[in-house]
């Protein structure tokens, strides 16, 4: 979202920072077809009702490797109850409209157009898609002037769960020297 907001709206942003994010999805994941991305969204909405707190934790905490309070409060704030269950904030037309977006206009077409420096920090696992990494980081080096990309070794896609302080840290260097 980033990527198509600074294409139309260059002047208002100084930098992009890119946690696992706008490099490989869709196009680089030979597997990740329209339906197949479709079907899997549509699915995951259906089955993201719980009737229970405990059962969204169980969910929620097979997607790090570092679970705590701050994590839980975070996905707290990503539900809401209604009556005797709990629903995602965030609604399946939402999700889906965002899911045809990536193919009507992936993010690169957006790459010639960045001129901002941007920082992509991804993570090393889950490691079937190390091929779409590599193809996709070289998509951006290619049409883009300033790009740092770091990998955050042994953290999965939310590797700002994983490697809070790391990744922290690396933005915070990556800011004081752009």
């Amino acid at each position: 979202m980033e990527l198509h907001y600074t294409r139309h709206y260059p002047a208002t942003v100084l930098g992009i920072i890119l946690l696992d994010g706008g490099f490989t999805f869709p196009e680089n994941q030979k597997e990740m077809t329209f339906d197949y991305a479709f079907k899997g969204w549509n699915d995951y909405m259906d089955q993201s009702v719980f009737n229970d707190w405990t059962s969204i934790v169980q969910e929620y905490k097979t997607y790090t490797n570092r679970w705590d309070l701050n994590k839980e409060r975070y996905v707290s704030s990503i539900f809401k109850k209604k009556d005797d269950r709990f629903d995602l904030v965030v609604s399946k037309f939402t999700v889906l409209s965002i899911i045809r977006a990536f193919f009507v206009e992936p993010f690169s077409v957006t790459y010639p157009f960045i001129k901002v420096p941007v920082l992509l920090i991804h993570p090393s696992k889950p490691e079937n898609l190390d091929e779409a990494r590599v193809i996709g980081i070289s998509q951006l080096k290619n049409k883009m002037d300033d790009v740092t990309v770091i990998v955050m070794e042994g953290a999965g896609h939310m590797l700002q769960w994983d490697e809070p302080e790391r990744t922290a840290n690396e933005i915070k260097k990556w800011i004081e020297i752009k």
